[in-house]
């Protein structure tokens, strides 16, 4: 695995960030990326579907979808020791919102390059406060 100096950089200013009950924001990495190149990364673009017909359409692109959601957050559960969450590429907040469910923890920190993908993120994960 190889680790550049942006990433390290990345990930010290991720590592710093302040934490509160539940956050969605875009990484540095995304607001860097999108002005030094003049784009940025759009599941709608890239898959052709609408950003509300995602969470139906995973099921079909990824086998056993809801099952992989089940196992990984009764495995966090088991943490049971109310670390903050932190979900990379957090899409929707699918995985997130499984975990929470569980009530292992109290914080959860998404992060996504897709602006999109993180409104639909927040707008889900609304019932577990700011």
């Amino acid at each position: 695995m190889r680790i550049n100096q942006a990433g390290l950089e990345i990930a010290s200013k991720l590592l710093t960030l302040p934490t509160r009950r539940r956050r969605v924001i875009a990484p540095p990495l995304a607001r860097d990326f999108e002005e030094k190149h003049l784009m940025s990364h759009s599941v709608r673009r890239h898959l052709s579907i609408e950003i509300d017909k995602f969470d139906h359409a995973i099921r079909d692109f990824v086998p056993g979808y809801d099952t992989m959601l089940r196992a990984v957050a009764e495995q966090a559960a088991a943490v049971r020791d109310d670390r903050l969450l932190l979900e990379l590429g957090a899409g929707t907040g699918a995985l997130s919102e499984a975990i929470l469910a569980q009530g292992s923890f109290r914080e959860a920190e998404l992060i996504d390059i897709d602006p999109e993908m993180l409104e639909r993120a927040h707008n889900r994960l609304a019932r577990y406060g700011d």
